[in-house]
């Protein structure tokens, strides 16, 4: 079931042309099967694939298990212009719209507006619910 709860946390973000590659997890009751996916402007969606995390399993006091550990990793086209959007489908049906959190190994973070990462031509910067690719202009 999809929870107000339910995180999307990026823990691993690096640009390894022609692609930004990501890596996390979800928190949250997420026990039913999940697709992930991130949708540039246009639409075009980019499928991730999940991976259970059993480090990240939760269970109550009586060790019964009460949260799975879903990780996620994926690959978008590297492209200056692109906006990234990220999404969750449970169970086929219901869709929502994801809003990304950064861990210290992303590179980004949401608590400055002035927050960018750079490498190459390329500059990733968290807009809202996202994530921005941007031409560079400092070589």
């Amino acid at each position: 079931m999809l929870k107000a709860k339910n995180r999307f946390f990026i823990s691993i973000l690096e640009i390894e042309e022609p692609n930004l590659c990501l890596e996390g997890h979800l928190t949250g009751a997420l026990q039913e099967s999940c697709i992930v996916y991130a949708k540039d402007q246009k639409g075009t969606r980019y499928e991730g694939e999940i991976f259970h995390l059993p480090n990240r399993d939760r269970y109550d006091e009586n060790g019964n298990k009460t949260t799975k550990g879903t990780g996620f990793r994926m690959k978008l086209p590297l492209k200056a212009g692109r906006k990234y959007t990220f999404w969750i489908k449970v169970n086929e049906k219901k869709e929502k719209k994801l809003t990304p959190s950064f861990g210290r190994f992303s590179k980004l973070t949401k608590k400055t507006d002035a927050c960018y990462y750079t490498k190459g031509k390329y500059l990733l910067k968290p807009l809202g619910e996202g994530i921005a690719i941007k031409n560079n202009s400092r070589k």
